[in-house]
């Protein structure tokens, strides 16, 4: 299968089987007839990819899908599973790097950045609530929520590598109800002004929130 076919199955949309893997391990907390049922889909998807994919990317793909298959063979032998979260990013991260370049690109018009439709008053629970966000339904508290949304908006660096991206910490987190452009801008401006410009610029490659 040429390589930007195999690079699509794997990767499309929005991160695609990578991602999906990712999160389930990340996720799992007990080995049971669903989570064995999950685990055992991913890696039969992700092997399919591998058997007809070009030997640069059927290799991390096959790496990627080592915990998957230990977890699988830990529920039929009884064995106790351990997840090595390093080997599987490794592999990812070579998937992710073999494909570049070679995924499908959609030209579209740059819109104009938004401007902040807000000031800063020095009162975070006063301009959550400006926003729409009462503190008192924001994960029990203004400083719960700004906490929260902090460490998706200010920890990882901007220029992560993938798949654990800064972009697809924005992304998804922008996708949460009640979640609009301005509160992204808002954490920014509190907790991590320097990284302000990046939001803004993130933000304006971004489709419009709705």
């Amino acid at each position: 299968m040429p390589l930007e076919s195999s690079c699509v199955a794997v990767l499309e949309p929005d991160g695609g089987l990578v991602i999906e893997a990712l999160e389930f391990l990340e996720a799992v907390e007990e080995m049971n007839d669903e989570t064995v049922e999950g685990a055992n889909d991913i890696y039969t998807r992700i092997g399919d990819v591998e058997q007809t994919a070009k030997a640069e990317l059927a290799a991390p793909l096959d790496e990627m899908q080592l915990p998957l298959r230990e977890f699988v063979q830990a529920s039929q032998s009884g064995d106790t599973w351990h997840l090595d979260a390093e080997a599987f990013k490794d592999g990812a991260r070579e998937v992710a790097e073999t494909c570049r370049g070679h995924l499908p690109t959609e030209v579209v018009a740059e819109p104009e950045p938004a401007e902040a439709s807000f000031e800063i008053t020095g009162d975070y629970a006063a301009d959550l609530a400006a926003q729409g966000m009462a503190p008192d339904s924001a994960e029990g508290s203004a400083q719960g929520f700004r906490d929260f949304m902090a460490r998706k908006v200010c920890e990882r660096a901007v220029d992560a590598p993938a798949p654990l991206t800064w972009e697809r910490d924005i992304t998804l987190i922008r996708g949460q109800p009640q979640i609009t452009d301005d509160i992204l801008r808002l954490t920014a401006a509190y907790d991590c002004p320097e990284r302000s410009g990046d939001l803004e610029e993130l933000l304006g490659r971004l489709p419009a929130d709705s």
